[in-house]
């Protein structure tokens, strides 16, 4: 049992802060046990109620500042239950509102001030906690809930810091005209969320209050720059590149302390940063430089290494954009050393110093020992940030980059990989270093010809950009145009329809786009309606675009055939597509592609031979070297039964088609293996052209020779005549080529380029 002393007295704890001193007339009831724990003085136990304070809590404090000095005791003033817990009530937390405000360092952004928020946390929060308002007790409240939530936010404890802020927002409540620290915490909790990567949750919370807050602007200007701030700095990391909203705001926070406050306050010199870090951000090395070192001088009385550190962190950023490297990595290396010294191992800012230092380096030419600090970011990151931040986006990059120039592929490719599906799940317009490292990738399997790597990492980018929030930009179109060459390349159809489809959604948001321009006009709509008749086979776009067309240029003939031929060819609507033929040649007659379409259409739809001939010939006779009029023409004389004619005409069209060999190129082809089968002649030669066209990148467009398969059909037996049609419907559409795959035939030819394989009939 322990001995209890019990003394009545009047007592007086002098507060360095003040100039007078403060009495706490009360008893105290000491046992042995708390007489123990004051003497072994800062025992920190987590209080296990949210409406008492431990008196161990208290004593410890109290205990831990008489030791600094920062109190004398000059007798006893704080009555103490027996039993564990301390009881608040609004007398009490007035003492200890005022106790706390006493003591609190008045600059938590000041790390020379860390050690002594630290210890005094716990009893701080339970205040917080507990807090019971009195007109008399507001002001301490307020101060000490700013300060402790500024240290938690600055020393980057972000969950304790959101806690704490959502603890004073339900106190706040009982406050009346709490309209200034309403602000303050708000600021507060953007803050913490702008430094989480949580930039838009961060907007959402700033607009509304700003808006309130503007309504009495004379009043409210120094919180106004401080939510100022705040909105400036969360749109400069944004990923719409509000830059010039970030600067507005920002250079608004800058002008309302230089007034208020001078150019020596230190907010003003963090505002002078914050204009200066934006300067960084645009790449404007000069300006950022000049900005930072006039905020030197003003520094330098505050000892405050926590900005001195951030000084160097940006005029090494700055100074790389000035193209002195070598500087650059001076100034990072002495924000470094003093952020080892301020911060713990995985602060956030530490890490993002270990990062700068490793870009420098690498930029420096130095993978080597850039890599030794991109591991420890890596590391470091993946702990104190989501993959929605964009700092955890970047560190993942810029290892894999860094690994891919020390020729660690492997490396390279297993952190990317390893990656992506966090980093994909959150839209971005910018990948920054991840997106490179890919771009990187794919261009090391390209030049070393690994196809099937090359395709994998497309498909990953493919996935990465279809994540932006605005992912319709050149790199998608590209990157999918890429893809669908190495499925062909590669003979397969898995994927095909789904990148088709994409590019058709990719160029069709590009249409949208050119009409809020106002920068559209026929001859566009008709390119579009060819893209997607010709390469996409989205052929209800592509009758979309031809309406439109019709709308602007009715007496086009040109537009009226391509329609026509969408018409017929896929809608069947055969009627309508003649009575534009029609009108077209009335407005036209000197066109060779127009006679030459309603020559194939008369051919295969109105089964008039005779008068089709008429029209091929006048289209010949207007453009010799039309090698898809000559096909088409060579077809109808295979119909005929003129084989001879034929082979002259395909002859011609094949010629003309070697040099750059397209989509027309395939008819002759089809026609020469036709000839050879109808003659047991073997075709493997012009199969395997085929092949070839297949392989790189025709466009397979609908190819509507409806009699000449009829007439194939009667000549050849069945296998023929099935393996012949897979070939026809293959030209027409590549996903039949899984059909033409089944064949035996096809899959022994080997593809062949033209130049030295090609054998014409005339031989």
């Amino acid at each position: 049992m322990g001995t209890k002393i019990k003394q009545n007295a009047a007592s007086v704890f002098h507060f360095f802060s003040f100039e007078k001193t403060i009495a706490l007339p009360c008893e105290i009831v000491l046992s042995d046990k708390s007489l123990n724990i004051i003497k072994w003085a800062l025992v920190e136990k987590k209080h296990d109620s949210n409406v008492q304070i431990q008196k161990k809590e208290i004593l410890a404090a109290l205990e831990y500042l008489k030791k600094e000095g920062k109190i004398i005791e000059v007798g006893t003033s704080w009555k103490i239950a027996a039993n564990d817990n301390w009881v608040m009530d609004d007398r009490k937390s007035m003492f200890l509102g005022r106790f706390l405000e006493s003591v609190l360092p008045i600059n938590p952004e000041n790390n020379i001030s860390w050690y002594h928020y630290k210890k005094l946390t716990r009893l701080t929060r339970s205040y917080i906690k507990n807090y019971i308002y009195t007109d008399s007790t507001k002001t301490s409240f307020t101060t000490v809930c700013e300060r402790v939530i500024t240290y938690l936010i600055y020393s980057g404890n972000f969950s304790k810091g959101m806690e704490l802020v959502r603890q004073a927002e339900k106190m706040a409540k009982a406050i009346p005209d709490n309209l200034l620290f309403t602000a303050n915490l708000t600021a507060r909790k953007a803050e913490i969320l702008r430094k989480k990567g949580e930039n838009q949750a961060a907007i959402r919370l700033l607009d509304p209050i700003i808006r309130e807050m503007e309504k009495n602007a004379t009043q409210f200007q120094l919180e106004l720059a401080q939510l100022y701030t705040e909105l400036g700095l969360t749109l400069l990391y944004n990923d719409n590149n509000e830059f010039s909203r970030a600067e507005n705001y920002l250079q608004r926070a800058l002008y309302i302390r230089q007034i208020l406050l001078g150019e020596e306050h230190i907010l003003t010199i963090a505002a002078h940063l914050n204009i200066a870090n934006y300067h960084v951000q645009m790449g404007m090395g000069a300006k950022a430089i000049e900005c930072t070192k006039a905020t030197l001088p003003y520094l330098e009385p505050y000892n405050n290494q926590y900005y001195v550190a951030n000084t160097y962190d940006i005029l090494g950023l700055a100074t790389f954009y000035t193209k002195d490297i070598p500087k650059a990595i001076e100034y990072c290396e002495k924000g470094l050393l003093i952020r080892k010294q301020i911060l713990k191992e995985n602060h956030t800012l530490m890490l993002e110093s270990l990062h700068n230092m490793g870009q420098l380096l690498y930029y420096a030419n130095k993978p080597g020992e850039a890599i030794h600090y991109f591991n420890k970011t890596y590391a470091g990151f993946k702990k104190v940030y989501s993959p929605e931040h964009q700092n955890y986006v970047i560190t993942v990059g810029a290892n894999a980059i860094c690994n891919l120039s020390l020729n660690n592929i492997d490396q390279a490719e297993y952190i990317v990989l390893k990656e992506l599906d966090k980093v994909s799940a959150y839209p971005r317009n910018s990948f920054n270093m991840y997106e490179s490292a890919i771009e990187k990738l794919i261009l090391y399997y390209h030049t070393s010809r690994n196809r099937m790597k090359e395709m994998k990492f497309i498909k990953v980018y493919i996935k990465l950009l279809q994540n932006r929030k605005t992912k319709y930009d050149y790199k998608y179109r590209i990157m999918l145009l890429s893809y669908v060459f190495l499925l062909k390349s590669q003979q397969k159809c898995d994927g095909y329809l789904w990148a088709n489809k994409e590019l058709s959604n990719y160029f069709n948001h590009e249409i949208q786009e050119s009409v809020k321009s106002k920068n559209i006009k026929a001859g566009k709509y008709n390119d579009y309606a060819m893209l997607f008749k010709n390469k996409l086979n989205d052929f209800r776009r592509s009758e979309d675009c031809y309406k439109k067309v019709m709308e602007l240029y009715p007496t086009c003939s040109t537009y009226l055939s391509n329609y026509a031929l969408l018409l017929t060819s896929i809608k069947k609507q055969d009627d309508l597509a003649e009575e534009l033929y029609l009108k077209a040649l009335k407005l036209d007659q000197t066109n060779s592609v127009l006679y030459g379409n309603y020559a194939f259409f008369l051919q295969n739809v109105r089964k008039k031979f005779q008068i089709a001939e008429e029209y091929y010939q006048i289209a010949q006779s207007m453009a010799p070297l039309d090698a898809a009029n000559l096909a088409n023409y060579a077809s109808l004389k295979l119909i005929q039964g003129h084989f001879s004619q034929a082979k002259t005409l395909i002859s011609k069209s094949l010629m003309i088609g070697i040099p750059s060999p397209n989509r027309h190129t395939a008819r002759p082809l089809f026609l020469s293996i036709l000839i050879s089968m109808f003659n047991h002649e073997n075709y493997d030669d012009f199969l395997g052209n085929m092949k070839y066209l297949f392989i790189y990148n025709i466009d397979h467009v609908c190819w509507d020779n409806r009699e000449l398969m009829s007439f194939a059909g009667k000549i050849l037996n069945g296998s023929e005549y099935l393996f012949l049609e897979a070939i026809f419907n293959t030209i027409n559409d590549y996903v039949c080529l899984e059909k033409l795959q089944s064949f035996t035939h096809w899959n022994k030819v080997k593809p062949k380029p033209f130049v030295s394989n090609y054998r014409s009939f005339e031989e």
